[in-house]
């Protein structure tokens, strides 16, 4: 009973820290670009760290030619392993961005 009393202290000292922290980078985040995050969060599902993470990790939408290179870089299509019209299955899950498909995943 002791080490769980003592763990849910740690864990509310800890919760406290979390907040303050959470809520400097949510100031410093309205600075950088508070319309968009205002944007990603009217998106049902997404809170303020969803909003942060996609928000920073893409940068700026333009830079993307396409909706497919954008799916592609946020590793939500898989890549296609082909050669001479003949389909070899699937490679390179690595390729693109993690925390991105954390994100919408």
């Amino acid at each position: 009973r002791l080490n769980v009393e003592t763990d849910i202290s740690v864990m509310d000292g800890l919760h406290e820290q979390i907040k303050r922290l959470e809520n400097y980078i949510i100031k410093h985040a309205k600075s950088y670009d508070h319309r968009m995050l205002y944007r990603l969060k009217t998106v049902p599902g997404i809170g303020d760290v969803l909003a942060l993470t996609i928000m920073y990790e893409v940068l700026s939408i333009e830079r993307f030619p396409t909706v497919q290179k954008f799916a592609s870089y946020c590793r939500l299509v898989k890549c296609a392993n082909e050669s001479a019209g003949k389909k070899m299955g699937t490679s390179g899950s690595k390729i693109g961005n993690a925390h991105l498909k954390w994100a919408f995943s």
